[in-house]
């Protein structure tokens, strides 16, 4: 059952992001981008990165963005195995290609340069490519497994979203959605399990206020 209760500005729950978001009303946020565990066993702190968790928890979440968000939803589609099963069961409205240059990292075929990423939602309509590059990390957050860089998070919401909007990320990691959406005069709500990483984000987040970056 959800409730009514208008949700919070630039808040970052503690605790489980499924639980949390049966408590916001409908169409309550502007933009759902998110970066959710792949399903491939990375080192998580609270979160045991198997497959099968990882489907069961996409099951969980995907109805309850298209409930929450009156613009689009994007988020990285996993592994490739993962990318199946989601279009088995949950087809995107679109798909977008995020260009990473040359990180390193090996797929079946070569090396991994891009990625995907699904678009579901509403108003997902934009004067803009289905394809962009951003590097993949900024290297300094060396407390997460897999942090996205700022310059990730900025295209995604300066694009798919519009300044005043509000932002919500259920997976927070490191706090880049956050970061890049205060940056980009965006307010942001979001979630994350891990009383480590939280603490961690709001650090960030109180620091970039200090310096003067934030709103």
């Amino acid at each position: 059952m959800t409730t009514t209760t208008v949700p919070p500005d630039n808040y970052v729950h503690l605790g489980d992001c499924i639980a949390y978001m049966k408590t916001l009303p409908d169409k309550c946020v502007d933009f759902v981008c998110t970066d959710p565990p792949y399903g491939i066993d990375f080192g998580y702190d609270q979160h045991d990165d198997n497959f099968e968790g990882w489907k069961k928890l996409m099951a969980a979440c995907i109805p309850e963005w298209l409930r929450i968000s009156r613009g689009p939803i994007i988020f990285p589609g996993g592994n490739h195995q993962g990318r199946v099963w989601l279009f088995q069961n949950y087809p995107p409205l679109w798909t977008l290609c995020w260009y990473k240059g040359s990180p390193g990292h090996r797929a079946a075929v070569g090396f991994n340069d891009w990625e995907m990423l699904f678009v579901m939602g509403e108003k997902i309509f934009r004067n803009a490519h289905d394809h962009f590059y951003a590097k993949p990390t900024d290297g300094h957050i060396d407390w997460h497994p897999c942090p996205k860089s700022i310059e990730y998070a900025k295209k995604l919401i300066s694009t798919y979203s519009n300044e005043g909007d509000l932002v919500f990320d259920p997976f927070g990691g490191s706090g880049t959605t956050f970061l890049a959406a205060a940056q980009g005069n965006r307010r942001y709500l979001g979630c994350e399990m891990s009383p480590a990483y939280h603490e961690k984000i709001l650090a960030r987040l109180a620091l970039e206020t200090s310096q003067g970056k934030l709103f």
